[in-house]
């Protein structure tokens, strides 16, 4: 006996449902006895762009959601199932995504929810939590479209003799979100003229998890190499032809995690000496392009604004899943300009701390 439900649109908040598990009667059929009647609810992150704490939040359409068991004694696969089609319904009231399913163990175990990964995904598979951590899926270099690619942390679960079982699934987004609008003194603005915004080296895939599951942090993730460039959009990616002033541009990379570099100053953070291991290969940089017109010349001159994406403008070359890069640029000249940076990390709750940088520079 299986009973699914799932909601189809759920909306991002800040209070985690719970998912009650009833122990199976004993009037159930051989087929089921012995198993438990789990119940997920799930609900997304908060929002990556918040004005106020009470501001409206993102909604992402969920059509299929993969739910994957461990055995958590052992380590041993013991199960994944896809959820989608005639299974998903409409939202509840209070916005939440449910599976009910009574096809799984009854065992001490580790549950993965994989969302909008496609309902052939993970078909077949029967690897270890190694392995499924270092899935991947492709990303559209310089996508302006969110991609839908959300995932949980391992969720606990403990076999009851009766009553209820929590099971907490909060959702994370498995990619970076980058916001960039420019603009200029009323006096300047007629001499600039924004015809496109290039982005390079941008990842080629989402991972499940972040650096596909491995701890060490003193390794540049995804790998870069000139024998392993695959995992990269090395040239130019044009995300915008043409940007007025004041108009915001929003695209969606997968995490770049390239590590830190020993500049200290926004000028030497372009210098590839600078970077990380005396380099910058793998690292993400915008770069701004147009024309400017000084009032004494008789054609415009080209001029290029390049920015190297990280959490700070001098040595921090890492852009982390789940979080929202917003760049505001003002223009002051040919060669010059007011660089604002703010940093939010979408997969918490509150956001009276977020990372504001300003910086005065030279290009």
């Amino acid at each position: 006996m299986k009973q699914i439900m799932i909601y189809k649109y759920l909306l991002a908040g800040v209070i985690f449902c719970l998912a009650s598990v009833w122990l199976c009667s004993a009037c159930q059929d051989a087929e089921t006895s012995g198993r438990e009647t789990l119940t997920f609810e799930f609900q997304l992150p908060p929002a990556l762009e918040v004005e106020t704490r009470s501001g409206t939040l993102d909604k992402i359409l969920i059509d299929n959601v993969w739910v994957v068991q461990y055995n958590s004694q052992t380590g041993a696969f013991i199960k994944a199932d896809c959820f989608s089609d005639n299974k998903i319904g409409t939202a509840q009231t209070n916005q939440t995504i449910k599976v009910e399913t009574s096809d799984f163990s009854m065992t001490p175990s580790n549950f993965y929810v994989i969302a909008n990964a496609g309902t052939t995904f993970l078909t077949g598979f029967t690897g270890t939590q190694a392995d499924l951590k270092a899935k991947k899926l492709d990303i559209t270099a310089g996508t302006t479209s969110q991609p839908r690619l959300l995932v949980s942390d391992p969720l606990p679960y403990t076999p009851t003799a009766g009553g209820n079982v929590v099971i907490v699934a909060p959702l994370q987004r498995t990619f970076a979100q980058v916001s960039l609008t420019w603009s200029a003194p009323s006096a300047i603005q007629p001499l600039i003229t924004i015809s496109g915004v290039d982005v390079y080296d941008l990842p080629k895939n989402m991972a499940l998890y972040s650096r596909e599951g491995s701890d060490d942090l003193s390794i540049p993730y995804p790998a870069y190499s000139d024998t392993n460039k695959d995992n990269f959009v090395t040239g130019a990616t044009a995300v915008k032809s043409n940007l007025p002033v004041g108009e915001e541009l929003v695209f969606y990379m997968a995490e770049n995690l390239r590590g830190m570099g020993t500049g200290t100053s926004f000028s030497e953070k372009n210098l590839p000496a600078k970077g990380p291991g005396a380099s910058v290969g793998g690292c993400t940089r915008v770069v701004l392009k147009g024309t400017y017109q000084y009032s004494e010349a008789s054609a415009p001159i080209k001029v290029n604004y390049t920015i190297y994406l990280g959490g700070n403008l001098m040595n921090d070359y890492n852009i982390q899943r789940g979080t929202l890069y917003k760049m505001i640029i003002n223009i002051n000249g040919a060669n010059s300009a007011d660089v604002r940076v703010t940093i939010t990390d979408g997969n918490v709750i509150v956001f009276d701390k977020v990372v504001e940088i300003n910086n005065k520079v030279d290009f």
